[in-house]
């Protein structure tokens, strides 16, 4: 009997970031990100052999990429679940579009599956930052449908609080593929390669915790807690 306040304090209720989890992670992030920086140091000065799997940001499944695909499970758990107290094909368009990058991420699908784009005549062999763009790109196609059909069928207020987490994700992408480019044309294991890594990862984990305090901030809050949004807004 509870659902109709619920569903109204999900789609005409405030927008806010929930301070407790966005801080909580972003302190870890900045943990993770330093330790990464020192150690990283250490390596290209020669104090450090090798740098530990585990504490390299940039590598998949150490700590922080695992705290990555927790991050993203989250996100797909508060959409369902607002999608289970108002139920609107744009929660289930954002769910569609974090299932997909968090088996991108975690399967490193656009590392290893990426060979079509040689085999068709996108792109030269060599050229494997370009390769990576071009497999988003057609993630992305996989991906739009459903956002754009979910964008017009639904509210404005449903919008304007989708519209954050958007914002969020064009951040990581821009990290992800944008800075990547810069990345890869440096050095291996210079002091500027690692920065540009730093920058990069580091800015995807904490864009990411972002877009978790929000979703959680603006979607998981009681009915009693939710309050309408101003008339200016």
């Amino acid at each position: 009997m509870s659902s109709v306040p619920v569903s109204s304090s999900v789609t005409t209720g405030s927008r806010a970031f929930d301070r407790r989890v966005l801080v909580g992670l972003l302190l870890v992030d900045a943990l993770l990100i330093l330790i990464y920086l020192i150690t990283g140091y250490m390596v290209a000065t020669g104090r450090l052999a090798s740098f530990p799997d585990i504490i390299n940001i940039g590598r998949d499944w150490s700590i922080g990429e695992i705290l990555g695909y927790a991050k993203w499970l989250a996100l797909i758990a508060v959409m369902l679940t607002a999608h289970r107290r108002s139920p609107n094909l744009i929660f289930l368009a954002m769910a569609f579009l974090f299932v997909v990058v968090l088996i991108d991420d975690s399967m490193q699908l656009h590392e290893n599956y990426n060979g079509w784009t040689t085999a068709l005549g996108f792109v030269d062999q060599t050229q494997a930052a370009l390769r990576e763009v071009i497999f988003f790109g057609a993630l992305g196609l996989i991906v739009a449908g459903p956002l754009l059909l979910g964008w017009f069928r639904a509210g404005k207020p449903v919008r304007r609080k989708i519209l954050p987490l958007l914002i969020l994700f064009g951040a990581i992408a821009a990290c992800g593929v944008g800075v990547d480019f810069l990345h890869t044309a440096l050095p291996d294991r210079s002091i500027s390669a690692g920065l540009a890594g730093a920058f990069e990862d580091g800015g995807e984990m904490m864009f990411l915790s972002a877009m978790v305090g929000y979703a959680v901030g603006t979607f998981c809050r009681s009915p009693e807690r939710a309050k309408p949004e101003s008339r200016s807004s």
